[in-house]
């Protein structure tokens, strides 16, 4: 048997097979092919019996063009239901299940479902703040809430690791049981830490007054919302006052210049509320020196040994030294967030 390739061939020129080329065993299409099937799938081409007879064959939708001169239903077009749009949902939304606590006439016990208990709701695009106790009844009514509740029930209250568990069965250990209770709490102590304002960075001009956008702690920049001025004054006028303060007082950076950098041999004045240690000072040398020449580098210390002071105090050096007053934007974990922020305070 020959082991050649089987050479390009056309085949016979009949209706449903004139465009049709073979090279290497494998069928290719022609222009003329490709544009046919673009014209039957369109409706602009009644298909052959071939094309319907093996299209199923391709995985996708049948659709049937042959045309039924006695079809049952021609007459019953105008009786048919007509097909409504699907309305969408313009109700609140549930962003997220952030705690539960069991109904008052009710006691802890191994068969509890569900709705037996209340839950702390978020709603999307509102603050931990405005979040509500529910029962399941009329929350289960909200689409998309159904799996957030199920889910929850099972990661919180229901499953190994949930409420249940922890507070009925009698053979829990001690020490386990108290590592629970310490996470639980944790939770709950987040959960009223993020209705504390972290900082305001943006206003406008409702047809109510002022509103804030306000970012919460303990929260990502994602959960900022927009509250009312009355509201926020409430809660921390301070954070009003500096970002009023800020906005008003936008500094101008100098145009940079490329120039040597003269190492710093003691810990410069306005650097203050604390003291560099010899290798933190080399640290804040190093990414001064590369900022002079232009290079990016990365500050790769141990844990522990103040990678945040130094680049603190380096941004305090390019503002005293170089004139950069920023802004500067910096990209760390949220877990740290705090402890950055305390540290450019003081």
């Amino acid at each position: 048997m020959s082991k050649q390739p089987t050479p390009a061939l056309r085949t016979s020129t009949s209706d449903t097979d004139s465009d049709d080329i073979y090279v290497n065993n494998k069928k290719t299409l022609t222009k003329k092919l490709k544009r046919r099937q673009y014209d039957v799938a369109n409706g602009l081409a009644p298909p052959t019996h071939g094309e319907v007879r093996f299209s199923s064959r391709r995985g996708g939708k049948v659709m049937n063009y042959n045309e039924d001169d006695n079809d049952q239903f021609e007459d019953e077009d105008d009786e048919m239901t007509p097909n409504y749009a699907t309305l969408e949902y313009a109700g609140p939304q549930v962003d997220r299940v952030l705690d539960h606590r069991l109904k008052e006439d009710l006691t802890m016990n191994p068969d509890l479902s569900k709705s037996d208990f209340e839950y702390l709701i978020k709603w999307r695009s509102k603050a931990v703040l405005h979040a509500t106790w529910e029962t399941v009844e009329p929350f289960l009514q909200i689409p998309g809430s159904k799996r957030k509740i199920e889910n929850y029930f099972e990661r919180e209250i229901g499953g190994k690791d949930g409420d249940i568990y922890w507070l009925t069965y009698p053979n829990v250990v001690a020490e386990d049981k108290e590592e629970w209770s310490l996470r639980r709490e944790k939770k709950s102590t987040v959960v009223e830490k993020s209705k504390e304002v972290d900082r305001v960075i943006g206003s406008r001009d409702e047809g109510d007054g002022t509103e804030y956008f306000v970012k919460w702690k303990e929260l990502p920049y994602d959960d900022c919302t927009w509250e009312s001025a009355e509201l926020v004054s409430s809660l921390s006028q301070d954070e009003i006052d500096n970002y009023l303060n800020r906005i008003s007082n936008l500094p101008k950076s100098k145009q940079r210049t490329k120039n040597a950098h003269t190492p710093l041999r003691t810990q410069p004045d306005y650097i203050e509320n604390g003291q560099l240690r010899e290798f933190q000072l080399k640290g804040l040398n190093f990414l001064a020196h590369n900022w002079c020449q232009g290079k990016n580098v990365m500050l790769a210390d141990e844990m522990g040994l103040g990678k945040t002071v130094q680049t603190v105090c380096w941004l305090s050096w390019l503002m005293h030294e170089q004139g950069q007053q920023g802004p500067f934007l910096i990209v760390i974990p949220l877990t740290v967030m705090a402890a950055w922020t305390e540290t450019f305070k003081t």
